[in-house]
């Protein structure tokens, strides 16, 4: 599943709500390990009020779509 095209919160995708145009691609297991959410790596791609949205968000390692 890609990061950006994701919708994290609201509507519209996490691209689109931060206005980023072109954004660079990223998995969402680039933010997320056997471990849980990498806040640090997020926070170097989204404000911290969006990471408290997205790390509310679990998954399971063994899904396909992952």
């Amino acid at each position: 599943v890609d990061f950006w095209h994701n919708i994290w919160c609201g509507q519209v995708s996490l691209a689109t709500e931060l206005g980023v145009y072109n954004p660079p691609h990223f998995l969402i297991r680039e933010f997320y390990t056997s471990h849980g959410w990498n806040v640090s790596r997020l926070k170097q791609w989204v404000p911290s009020l969006i990471v408290q949205h997205i790390t509310q968000v679990q998954f399971y390692l063994d899904q396909d779509d992952f």
